[in-house]
């Protein structure tokens, strides 16, 4: 497959993303085995996927860490990263949910 551009940007990846829930994403699923999660993340770029979607909860930042170990094997033009915020910490250092609210 031909890589695609990433919506209006002038970013190319291949056309199927690497979503990385299941990679560290303990708090939303049982003994997962990060090894394995990190071994998904090498074949998949290893396969030609450029892209992999991450965000602070899956794992409470655990996924966005074991994918930062393992991308360190690959060149930095290999990949992009999405990831998504929606979380912050107040005035007394406790996480916090930054929920929108539309009129």
């Amino acid at each position: 497959m031909k890589n695609v551009k990433l919506g209006k940007s002038d970013i190319d990846v291949f056309p199927i993303a690497l979503g990385t829930n299941a990679v560290g994403g303990h708090n939303l699923y049982n003994n997962l085995d990060e090894e394995q999660g990190k071994e998904v993340v090498r074949t998949a770029i290893k396969s030609g996927v450029s892209l992999l979607d991450t965000a602070y909860i899956y794992g409470l930042g655990r996924s966005e860490e074991l994918i930062g170990e393992t991308i360190k094997e690959f060149s930095r033009d290999a990949y992009k990263i999405a990831t998504k915020g929606a979380h912050y910490f107040d005035e007394n250092n406790e996480e916090r949910i930054l929920i929108s609210q539309n009129s």
